[in-house]
């Protein structure tokens, strides 16, 4: 591929335009202009990994109801996906600018979304190794390795999910709404309860 410099210093790569991949963005320009990669989402770059969610307890009963529907179930698979904090490995972070090494980071491990979401993952294709004839070794596969996760296949499964959740919550106020009125035309509301169940279901 031809690489080129306009008349203002702009470096162009005209071919890659016709390139298209649906993975998302992988490179940045920091503030000195120097183009980066971005960091991968590997646990082979990071330690101190450190778990927030129960990935036993992540699955709501709104999940487990749903699990009848295939689409819903993949879907809401997304919420056995665990959240953790971790350090980059030192070394490895070396186009930022004011980066802190021991500052920890929040997100998640690429090879765990791809226990939950393989559709989301993007890989990292080893290349062919080769024998001391110059013999390719293993050449029927190649080796991939999650290397970070897709922000445009994960996010529309999150926003499916809170919507999911919103419709359930208005359903259970419904309900309420009609035991809270049924009790309370019956006079069975004490002052203080009255006024608590009021404001849930407002």
């Amino acid at each position: 591929w031809m690489i080129m410099k306009n008349t203002s210093g702009i470096v162009c790569i005209p071919a890659t335009y016709s390139k298209t991949t649906t993975g998302s963005a992988n490179v940045n320009v920091n503030s000195s202009g120097a183009l980066c990669r971005y960091t991968s989402s590997s646990q082979r770059y990071k330690h101190d990994i450190r778990y927030f969610s129960n990935v036993d307890n992540a699955v709501s009963s709104m999940s487990k109801r749903s699990a009848q529907n295939n689409k819903d179930g993949e879907l809401l698979s997304i919420l056995r996906l665990p959240v953790c904090s971790f350090l980059y490995n030192d070394g490895y972070v070396n186009g930022d600018i004011g980066y802190d090494p021991d500052r920890p980071i929040y997100g998640f491990i690429a090879e765990d979304v791809e226990h939950v979401s393989p559709d989301a993952v993007e890989y990292y294709v080893e290349p062919p190794k080769y024998d001391s004839m110059d013999r390719e070794m293993s050449p029927e596969r190649s080796t991939m390795i999650p290397e970070s996760w897709d922000m445009k296949k994960l996010f529309p499964k999150a926003v499916y999910v809170l919507q999911k959740h919103e419709d359930e919550i208005k359903r259970y106020k419904a309900a309420l709404t009609l035991l809270y009125n049924a009790v309370d035309k019956a006079g069975l509301l004490e002052p203080g309860i009255k006024e608590h169940v009021s404001q849930m279901i407002a």
